[in-house]
């Protein structure tokens, strides 16, 4: 696991445009014992080792609910990571389809890391920008490497660009705003940090049902939501988390993030200790962009229009707090609602990301 870990750090030491993760994060994530996520699935992780070195890696992910949802028998491949060599990526790739297989998946899917509800996607363009905090980067090859082993399109994603300044709403968009104040009894708020863990089971709540329709979305369990709650506790601004009630019932919340990856970038191979640590306490000051990361409206009132009101807020509280520009992301391809809403706002389509697909035999 160690070797597992460590390989993105070594191969993409020398790309300026990757952002070296926290290690004490990674850790955690890929804690087999502690983090809920690995009790809901089947796993393996497979190293590939030339001459001696680790040259690539991938983790092959068999989730139960989602297999027994779907409507074609599926499986997952995530964490890949590789040098530019296709027989390492062939390797790799046939290693998951066979373990994939042996438990009846008839379809392959990835890369999911390690679902869709945390990072995913292989980035296909859009690679002159640096990553926002949470999304993936890899160099130009892997696309090609991928779709040499009968991989195809499953879905896109974007990732819109916010310009030097907040966004801004259109007229139509005010306009619903104001019809959704007039009409419903609307209230929002931040979370509240000293009540954390209460609002977390109150999001939890929001979050699953409001993408129980969405491509590839796998319901999270409790435990898994708070844990990973557990760790977006330490950046999160609760001024940039905003829950939406009706008549006194949650039903909505909007999540964006400062953009750490500012941060992480001044912090060599991930590591806080021993001088990252204070690097990190002085430069996250001066964070001057965010990413939003998650609308989520409960299904019984996305007519009411919440979503527009959200993200008013969102942007009046990121002009205030005098963030230079964002990212909006990531958004899927057939999410038409979402799309066309990011573009009324003025923002900017920078980055696809893509996952594939294949049959098994």
């Amino acid at each position: 696991m160690a070797a597992f870990i460590a390989l993105p750090y070594r191969l993409y030491k020398d790309e300026p445009k990757w952002i070296a993760p926290l290690l004490l994060s990674q850790k955690s994530l890929f804690d087999l014992k502690k983090n809920p996520f690995w009790k809901t699935c089947d796993h393996v992780f497979f190293i590939a080792i030339k001459n001696g070195k680790t040259v690539g890696r991938i983790a092959c992910i068999f989730h139960h609910d989602y297999f027994k949802t779907a409507a074609e028998p599926t499986g997952f491949f995530g964490f890949l990571d590789a040098e530019d060599d296709p027989d390492v990526f062939k390797n790799l790739l046939h290693n998951a389809e066979a373990w994939l297989g042996t438990r009846s998946c008839q379809k392959i899917i990835g890369p999911v890391n390690p679902s869709i509800n945390y990072e995913m996607g292989t980035l296909i363009s859009g690679f002159e920008f640096p990553p926002y905090l949470m999304m993936t980067y890899n160099f130009e090859y892997y696309n090609k490497r991928i779709v040499a082993e009968a991989y195809t399109k499953e879905m896109d994603f974007f990732a819109y660009y916010t310009g030097k300044n907040a966004p801004t709403l259109s007229g139509k968009m005010d306009r619903i705003i104001e019809l959704t104040q007039k009409k419903y009894a609307l209230h929002l708020r931040p979370v509240s940090k000293s009540k954390f863990y209460t609002e977390l089971d109150i999001l939890h709540n929001i979050y699953n049902d409001a993408f129980s329709k969405h491509y590839g979305f796998v319901a999270m369990t409790k435990d898994e939501f708070m844990f990973m709650g557990k760790d977006m506790a330490k950046i999160v601004d609760e001024q940039l988390l905003l829950i939406a009630e009706y008549n006194k019932e949650p039903i909505g919340f909007i999540l964006a993030l400062p953009n750490y990856n500012e941060v992480f970038g001044k912090i060599k191979n991930g590591k806080l200790f021993p001088g990252g640590w204070l690097k990190f306490l002085y430069y996250k000051s001066k964070i001057k962009s965010i990413r939003i990361l998650t609308i989520a409206i409960k299904q019984k009132y996305r007519h009411l229009g919440v979503g527009a009101y959200l993200y008013r807020e969102i942007i009046r509280t990121s002009a205030e707090k005098k963030m230079e520009h964002g990212e909006m992301s990531w958004i899927a391809e057939n999410n038409i609602q979402m799309n066309k809403a990011a573009l009324e706002m003025g923002a900017v389509l920078t980055k696809k990301y893509r996952l594939y697909c294949k049959q098994l035999s």
